[in-house]
C-alpha cells in the first residue's frame, strides 16, 4: 500500500494495524516511524513471527544468552521475550492511546491456548525450533551474552 491509500484510510477512520510485530522493528526505530507517520495506530505479534524473528534476528541474541545462562525454562524464556517486546512497542504507541483516548494505541499478542484443559498457567507463545531439535517446554540452550531480559 502506498501512503496515499493510507492516508485515505486513516482519513476514512479506519486505524491501520501492523501485523509484524518483531524485535527488528522495534530497535532500529521502523515502528516508530510508522507511528509518527500517523499512519500506524496498532500492532500484532504471532508466535510464528517471534519463531521466525528469534531464529534469525541478532537483536534477541543477548537476551536468549541471558536467559539460557541462567537456566530459564523455554516456554518462560518465550514468556519474557514476548512480554519485553510487546511492553516496548506500548511505549511506543502510548502517545497514540492518549490521543484516541484508548481507541486506538494497542498491542495484541498471539499465544497459544493451554495444552488441556488441566494444564496450569495461562496460555503463553509455543517455543519455537530454530534448524535444530524443537526448543521443548523445560529446556533450550543459548550461546550468546545479555542486553537485558
Amino acid at each position: 500500500m502506498t501512503g496515499d491509500v493510507l492516508e485515505r484510510l486513516t482519513t476514512a477512520g479506519v486505524s491501520v494495524w501492523l501485523d509484524d510485530l518483531t524485535r527488528d522493528r522495534l530497535a532500529d526505530g521502523s515502528l516508530a516511524a510508522l507511528v509518527r507517520s500517523r499512519r500506524v495506530t496498532g500492532a500484532t505479534s504471532d508466535p510464528s513471527m517471534l519463531a521466525k524473528s528469534l531464529c534469525d534476528s541478532p537483536f534477541y541474541a543477548g537476551q536468549l544468552d541471558d536467559l539460557a545462562h541462567r537456566g530459564v525454562r523455554a516456554e518462560q524464556a518465550l514468556r519474557l521475550v514476548t512480554t519485553h517486546d510487546i511492553r516496548w512497542a506500548c511505549d511506543i504507541l502510548r502517545p497514540v492511546h492518549e490521543a484516541t483516548g484508548g481507541a486506538d494505541g494497542l498491542v495484541s499478542v498471539g499465544i497459544d491456548p493451554p495444552a488441556s484443559p488441566t494444564t496450569p498457567g495461562p496460555p503463553s507463545p509455543r517455543p519455537a525450533s530454530c534448524g535444530g531439535s524443537p526448543a521443548g517446554p523445560t529446556s533450550w540452550s543459548g550461546s550468546r551474552r545479555p542486553t537485558r531480559a
